[in-house]
């Protein structure tokens, strides 16, 4: 026996079965790209910090050392891994001799690409950097992820 399926009745679920067929597959696609943007954030990870007198044009050190001079331009490479294109990468330079640590100065970037790659900060005193303990601190999206120690010496 066959059913006949009035016209108006097929106008009426033609478009919900497209509408159903749309919300499956995007909902299928968010599955298969490992989930949501801030899960993907969740996973980015700082895989090294370099520090070092020079960098070159692929924002990686040249000139390696944690031991600077006071009229050095302090310099850092992050290597980042597994990163979205939009996550904020955070270089914090700070004095850590005394009883409180002070804020150096601080920088922001941005990430344009997806994937793995180097970021570049540098911090520079004209008036030349006193003796003493320094560290770097990354963070990505807000959340401090490495810190490394480097030194200034007369």
């Amino acid at each position: 026996m066959r059913t006949h399926i009035p016209a108006r009745t097929a106008l009426v679920l033609a478009p919900l079965l497209l509408f159903a067929f749309f919300a499956f597959a995007c909902g299928r696609k968010d599955q298969n790209t490992g989930g949501s943007t801030e899960q993907q954030k969740r996973a980015a990870t700082v895989a090294s910090l370099d520090t070092g007198r020079r960098i070159n044009s692929a924002h990686q050190i040249e000139d390696g050392t944690e031991v600077f001079a006071p009229g050095d331009t302090l310099w850092a490479s992050v290597k980042t891994e597994d990163t979205p294109a939009g996550t904020r990468i955070l270089a914090r330079w700070v004095y850590t001799e005394g009883d409180v640590d002070q804020i150096v100065t601080e920088e922001t970037r941005t990430t344009a690409n997806a994937g793995t790659g180097y970021s570049s900060f540098f911090a520079y005193n004209p008036t030349g950097w006193p003796t003493g303990s320094y560290e770097i601190r990354i963070g990505l999206d807000g959340e401090m992820k490495k810190t490394k120690e480097i030194h200034v010496k007369a």
